[in-house]
């Protein structure tokens, strides 16, 4: 018998449904599918400047409990129904958590969050989350980590992203040139904006690459490009860079590079320096450049959940704090757009209606 080579540290555990199979058990409706295209396409016209409405990426760091995340949702309609003249509201839905040291990594590997890893449950009950927000009319955003999950979910998505650990891998590139939703990259974790302009860059054009196809069979694809890959800002360990300057370098880059979509700016991450309240400080400033400076940013990012704060991720963990980085809740979000709606220096937008 031949010395084997390959699977020496290969344990496994069972086998998984295809992202076919599992649309079939959980599959979408023509009345649900026309909502998600709809949602795109408002965002698509946000990213051009064609809609003057601040495009809001918002919610839980990461989704550990589904009631929870449709509890969050029914306050994220309302909040959209005051301000539908001003804002775009797309509820964060992230089921993957990239980790640095280590750690859960997220809902769809862990659902449970006792280390038992049931991904076939963690899949179908995200798929079922986000039927459930598309019948509520409530667009959701992802972040694309592990690209072997993507094909389960992505007809859901109205914007993903790269993030940025992943904006500078050619499978990551690749994967958001054939997603049919606006996918935004992150600066990378050092705050360096190349990396994620030439990822836009590849994004935008087509590409061709070896993927398995929705029944896992491997195949050679061949993508279109996605027109509607962005830059976000998230600033690094080191600094923030939603400034006027940073704004402002980081729109001269894209226009060097022939990249003509506007900018997000996440609130969160090194732009808050992970201090939740901070991201309150980090919008008002956000706002006040795009309709005072009048710079090319698009929208923002808040991470947010029902409570304040964050907590342990064990078993029975409150479903309403972040089991990750630390959020503002929900009712300071409300406030913040309340306050900011009223203020004199919004009136640009009041006197230049938003495109429809």
């Amino acid at each position: 018998m031949p010395l084997k080579t390959d699977e020496l540290r290969t344990q496994p555990l069972g086998p998984m449904p295809t992202p076919a199979e599992l649309g079939s058990a959980h599959p979408i409706t023509d009345d649900v599918a026309e909502r998600i295209a709809e949602s795109r396409r408002q965002i698509e016209k946000i990213l051009t400047g064609e809609d003057e409405r601040l495009l809001v990426i918002v919610g839980p760091c990461s989704v550990h409990d589904t009631n929870a995340a449709l509890d969050y949702a029914e306050r994220l309609a309302h909040v959209q129904d005051l301000h539908k003249d001003e804002l775009f509201i797309v509820m964060r839905t992230y089921f993957e958590k990239p980790r640095t040291e280590g750690g859960w990594k997220g809902f769809l590997n862990d659902p449970d969050l006792d280390g038992s890893h049931k991904i076939e449950e963690g899949l179908s009950r995200a798929r079922r989350l986000l039927i459930d927000l598309a019948k509520k009319n409530i667009p959701v955003a992802m972040e694309f980590l592990d690209p072997n999950y993507a094909a389960y979910l992505e007809d859901l998505v109205s914007w993903g992203c790269i993030g940025a650990r992943t904006c500078s891998s050619q499978v990551h590139r690749n994967l958001a040139s054939n997603l049919k939703c606006p996918i935004g990259f992150k600066n990378s974790i050092h705050g360096k904006l190349e990396p994620a302009i030439f990822s836009i860059k590849q994004a935008l054009s087509p590409q061709v690459f070896f993927a398995p196809d929705s029944t896992f069979k491997p195949s050679i694809i061949q993508s279109k490009g996605n027109p509607n890959a962005h830059l976000v800002l998230r600033g690094s360990g080191e600094r923030s860079n939603y400034d006027k300057a940073s704004v402002s370098e980081a729109a001269r880059l894209l226009k060097k590079h022939r990249i003509y979509s506007q900018i997000l700016i996440d609130c969160g991450h090194g732009n808050s320096q992970k201090n939740p309240e901070a991201q309150l400080e980090v919008m008002a400033e956000v706002m006040r450049l795009k309709y005072e400076k009048r710079l090319p940013i698009c929208g923002l990012m808040i991470e947010s959940h029902l409570e304040a704060g964050f907590q342990e991720v064990k078993k029975g963990a409150s479903a309403k704090r972040s089991i990750t980085d630390p959020c503002l809740d929900i009712k300071s979000v409300e406030k913040a757009f309340e306050s900011s709606f009223s203020l004199e220096m919004l009136d640009p937008l009041h006197t230049t209606k938003a495109v429809r």
